[in-house]
């Protein structure tokens, strides 16, 4: 928390007036200390709170000027200093199979991570390359089951063109030990 502020959302509408982007009409300020994730419905009988640490992709879009990120095992909201360099991109789920990411990483970005999340309860050992069946990205990286998985990578493809990447099981005949992963790619502009 590096401005030591902290802003509510509900189903993506700021509350109070809210507005993070701008770090105006905070909830709290001049927080310090370590935090942790805690809600309850009071005493209304049949309340439910569903939080989403990271499990799967957010609802709502992340504020202007923020990047997932990692704290731990839980996925948070950390503020860049520089708004237009950073990039989050989410392919579609659940991944259960060799998959293509087509023209998924843009020119002049770096790859800095990705972060699977596997939520079948099985774990799959898999490869990613530039090419179909390749693994000149990572090779033999085990996805551990019902866990957040983080690789880093930082690895810059190209400064002119797109890159596509091929995600694929490291045996042709394992189908992925009946895994199935969300994956979220967070991406840093190098020029």
């Amino acid at each position: 928390m590096d401005n030591k502020k902290i802003w509510w959302a509900k189903n993506g509408i700021w509350q109070n007036g809210g507005n993070p982007e701008t770090e105006t009409n905070e909830a709290y300020n001049n927080l310090n200390g370590t935090f942790h994730s805690m809600d309850s419905p009071g005493y209304t009988a049949g309340v439910q709170i569903t939080a989403n640490f990271g499990e799967t992709p957010f609802a709502f879009p992340v504020p202007l000027g923020f990047s997932a990120g990692i704290g731990g095992t839980v996925l948070t909201w950390v503020k860049k200093t520089n708004q237009t360099q950073s990039k989050i991109i989410t392919p579609d789920s659940p991944i259960t199979n060799n998959v293509t990411w087509t023209d998924i990483i843009p020119a002049k970005y770096e790859l800095e991570k990705i972060i699977f999340v596997e939520s079948a309860g099985n774990s799959a050992t898999l490869n990613l390359g530039t090419t179909a069946g390749a693994n000149d990205v990572f090779a033999n990286h085990v996805i551990t089951a019902d866990t957040i998985t983080t690789i880093v990578l930082n690895k810059t493809f190209s400064l002119s063109d797109v890159q596509s990447l091929f995600l694929n099981d490291d045996s042709p005949s394992a189908f992925w030990n009946g895994a199935s992963l969300s994956a979220t790619l967070l991406v840093q502009k190098v020029i």
